[in-house]
This record gives structure tokens, sequence and C-alpha cells, in this order.
């Protein structure tokens, strides 16, 4: 790989991390436009229905593009959308070569096919994955019709969420704490069980100054409606998913506090995991962030819909039987069923020792 399509590609992709769920369900693109080895704009996805990334390098970049070098995330567009085509754009402004991260699973016209038709060399596949990686939640939703799921959860050494007595705050440190809250800030919807609604009493909201970034949807599963509607959970912007037939008085006690109540069939005691995402579909959600407990957990992955897992381990043994489990559930009876992953990372973040992965 060209040395300088690698360090161009780089500055790109980090341009591009800036992203957040602003844009969706748009996918995050990041683009540097290079002349004479230096950057001459630099641009990125910021809100969706705004400026595309290529338009607001050029716009940077004003006469410097021409004859440059692009260096963009996603292959460029074009088709007209909320926004005018950026294939046309490079064109008008005389770039001389486009450099392509990833292809855009969702162009019926191609915009390479474009480019290369009127003249402009172009090169695909620069960090391709780390390309790729980027743009999961916009393939995911385009090709498989359902949000990318993430299951994220802080768990003890010994593979515990709490104490035998609920307790949890903190497993996780500051640093790992704000960390997963850009998580909440890259993603449509964030995903919890309501025996976590119940113990925990999150908020589920996004409360970082920066990057800026939109609440996600809050969606809570309570097959039984259980839940006490004072928990803060239980307001405008929350999604509740519970069992059909559910009772009236109390979904009309959650409605009154903003909530929407949204019912769907049951399968063995439990709301399908499939129908979850199939409704999250339907409502334009590119992806979902569960921060459930064990059982929750447990019902995603039995399903097989779990995309990625990052478990973050705290430098502590809790121990207890009863004390509940990053993964519950009935659990698969022999290894060979067991779930597998791949692209396995591990990393240090303050004390905290986390684990990442792609399911198989």
């Amino acid at each position: 790989m060209n040395k300088t399509d690698a360090y161009f590609m780089k500055k790109a992709l980090k341009l591009a991390s800036r992203g957040t769920n602003l844009v969706s369900p748009n996918p995050r693109v990041g683009c540097i436009i290079a002349r004479d080895g230096k950057i001459a704009g630099s641009g990125y996805h910021r809100i969706c229905g705004g400026s595309h990334a290529e338009a607001e390098a050029l716009q940077k970049a004003g006469s410097r593009a021409r004859s440059g070098t692009v260096y963009v995330t996603l292959e460029p567009c074009s088709r007209h959308g909320r926004t005018p085509p950026c294939a046309p754009l490079l064109k008008k402004a005389g770039v001389k070569r486009v450099v392509i991260g990833a292809f855009d699973p969702t162009l019926k016209k191609s915009g390479v096919a474009y480019l290369k038709d009127n003249g402009i060399e172009v090169k695909t596949g620069v960090l391709r994955r780390e390309s790729e990686e980027l743009i999961e939640n916009f393939t995911c939703f385009h090709r498989k019709k359902r949000p990318f799921v993430t299951l994220k959860c802080a768990m003890s050494l010994d593979g515990k969420i709490a104490t035998v007595t609920g307790n949890s705050r903190w497993i996780s440190s500051p640093p790992v704490r704000k960390w997963a809250m850009k998580m909440r800030g890259n993603s449509d919807a964030v995903l919890i069980g309501a025996t976590t609604a119940v113990s925990d009493n999150p908020l589920l909201s996004y409360r970082l100054k920066e990057p800026p970034a939109k609440h996600p949807l809050r969606v809570i599963i309570d097959g039984r409606l259980s839940m006490s509607d004072n928990l803060k959970v239980v307001s405008e912007g929350s999604l509740i998913f519970t069992a059909s037939g559910s009772p009236p008085a109390k979904k009309k006690k959650f409605e009154k506090k903003g909530a929407e109540i949204k019912e769907l069939s049951v399968e063995n005691g439990y709301i399908k995991a499939k129908e979850i995402l199939k409704e999250l579909y339907r409502r334009r959600i590119t992806s979902v962030l569960i921060e459930g407990g064990g059982e929750t957990v447990w019902h995603f992955i039995k399903a097989g819909i779990v995309d990625k897992i990052i478990f973050i381990y705290g430098s502590v043994i809790i121990g207890g039987r009863d004390a509940p489990s990053a993964c519950a559930g009935e659990g698969f009876k022999t290894l060979e069923k067991a779930v597998r992953l791949k692209n396995m990372e591990t990393f240090w973040l303050g004390k905290n020792f986390i684990v990442t992965g792609r399911l198989r």
C-alpha cells in the first residue's frame, strides 16, 4: 500500500469518526483533499441533510482542489438525494485522483464508474477494513434490513455485573464511562430490560457537550409492564415493548408520562428479539446499543442478532452464586453451540481492561 495514501486516508478516517448519530440514517464519512503533499481541504459529514464530507472539503480547498488528490472513506455518490451528488462536484473541481476506502452498498449508479468515465484516476480499498467498520451500522441496515446491534457490558473479573444486593456503581472507571457515553452518541437507540430499569433507574440519555449528538431512542423491554411509571426512563423519548394484551390501565399510566407502548407477540415467555429489531428498522433506527442485564443479553445472543460485543472488565472480583452475570438465560448446552468471536481486540482505558469482537 502506498504510504502517502494510507497516511491521508487515516486522516480522513479520523475526521469521519467525529460524526455522531446526528448523521443517521446516513453513514459517517470523512474527506481530505491533498495537493503537493499538503492538506488543501478537509471535511466530514456532520448532520443528516447537511453538506457531505466531499462538499465541505471542496469548499475549504477552493481552487487548490484542482489537480489534487481526494481521500474519502466512502465511495462518492452520483445520485441526487437531500443534497447534490458528490462525484460530479469532484469532476467540476478538476481533481486529478480519488482514493476510496469503502464501496457504498446502496448505490445503484456507481460513483467509481462515474469518476473513471470522466477521466479521473481512482484507487479503491485503501484501509478498507477500517472504512467498512466505520459504516457498519449503515451497511447492516441496508443489507440485513435491521439495525446493527452492539452489546456493551461492564463486569468484574469473574463476570458479575453487580453484587448480590444489586450494587454496581462503579465497576467502570470515569474515563470508560465517558467513552461509553460517546457510544450512546453514536447510537440511534439504547436498549435495556425491565430488571435493569428497576435496579439502576437509569436515564439513558446522552450527557456530553462534545461531540454534539442527539439523545438515542430509549428502548425498554417489559413483557408484563411490571415497571413503575415513576422511573426516569418512563418519559418522552422512550419506547416500551410489552406483550400483547397488557393491562390497558397500566398502559395509560405510561403513556401519560410520554412513553410509547408497543405490543408484540410472545414466544416461550419472551418477546422475540427479531420482532423488536423489525419494529426498530421500520422506524429507521440503524444502530442499537444494548446496555441491559444478563437476561436481555442472553435473549439477543440466543437469537443470533448481536453483531459486536464490548466487554469492560473492572479490577475487582465480586463473587456470589446469586450475583447477576453478564450473560444469563439457560445458556448453551455444549461448547460446539456456544457463540464464537472474531476480529477480537483488547486495550486498557483508565483502570479497565476492554475486549471487543464481532460475532461469527
